[in-house]
């Protein structure tokens, strides 16, 4: 699939005939002016979680809003959760957004992203399982004020 403006795309490999599903999603950099400003407002999305890598995966799914004042602060509340009831406790995260879009949060859950150049959609991934034995994906877009 592709955006009609071409700057996300996505894939998905739903034969599990080789043992293997994939999403894969990409989404195209900016040329410049990126910055923490970009990222304002509310977005709405979710994330796929392997919390099990090394000892075979077991998928989570998480969903909930996003919210920042487009000043490097991001705070992430959870509406629902695949496993249990939603959590309580708002996630607290800081970015600092590049000239190309991209980005690595800083808090208790470090994720590298990427905001699409209109800046309504933006997708985070979690790929290091040495840390915590768990990679992640997360996409979200900009709910309509």
């Amino acid at each position: 699939m592709l955006s009609s403006d071409c700057n996300i795309f996505a894939v998905i490999d739903t034969d599990a005939s080789d043992n293997f599903l994939e999403l894969i999603v990409g989404v195209r950099k900016s040329s410049s002016g990126k910055s923490n400003s970009s990222f304002h407002g509310t977005y709405g999305g979710g994330m796929m979680f392997d919390d099990s890598v090394t000892t075979g995966g077991y998928m989570t799914l998480s969903a909930g809003d996003l919210s920042s004042a487009g000043d490097g602060n991001l705070i992430f509340t959870e509406t629902a959760h695949s496993e249990q009831p939603p959590s309580t406790t708002p996630v607290n995260m800081t970015l600092n957004i590049s000239p190309d879009g991209t980005f690595t949060t800083t808090s208790d859950l470090v994720l590298d992203g990427i905001i699409s150049p209109d800046n309504s959609v933006f997708v985070v991934t979690d790929t290091n399982e040495a840390d915590d034995d768990a990679v992640s994906l997360g996409i979200a877009v900009k709910k309509i004020q």
